[in-house]
């Protein structure tokens, strides 16, 4: 099968293999919890909620700053907030807790607007 010999000669196991096959056009970020108490692939419930409420400040954040290239943004534009209502969280990863968010991928024509710096 194509999927177990590109899993055998890039040295990755099936089920990774699949999944990049299967986002090849999304953008894929994995948003990794570093909690000195995790142990078993679980984090306490607090820093979990933390990680999720990061994951949508980050997705907005990103969308902001491609739309308007700055820095810092006191409110972010609302093409950025619509664009996180479509991102999507994929599942955990096995052995750590990754959350992958999972963005539709676009080109740079896509966003640009004339006039824009």
């Amino acid at each position: 099968m194509l999927v177990e010999d590109l899993a055998r000669i890039s040295a990755e196991d099936t089920r990774t293999v699949q999944d990049a096959i299967a986002s090849v056009y999304h953008d894929v970020t994995d948003l990794r919890a570093s909690h000195p108490t995790i142990r078993d692939g679980s984090i306490p419930l607090d820093a979990g909620s933390e990680l999720f409420q990061s994951a949508k400040r980050l997705r907005v954040a990103s969308a902001a700053a491609t739309i308007r290239r700055q820095g810092h943004f006191r409110n972010f534009p609302t093409r950025a907030r619509d664009q996180a209502r479509d991102v999507r969280l994929g599942q955990t990863r096995k052995g750590s807790y990754i959350v992958p968010i999972i963005s539709q991928a676009r080109s740079p024509l896509d966003v640009y607007e004339r006039g824009q710096e």
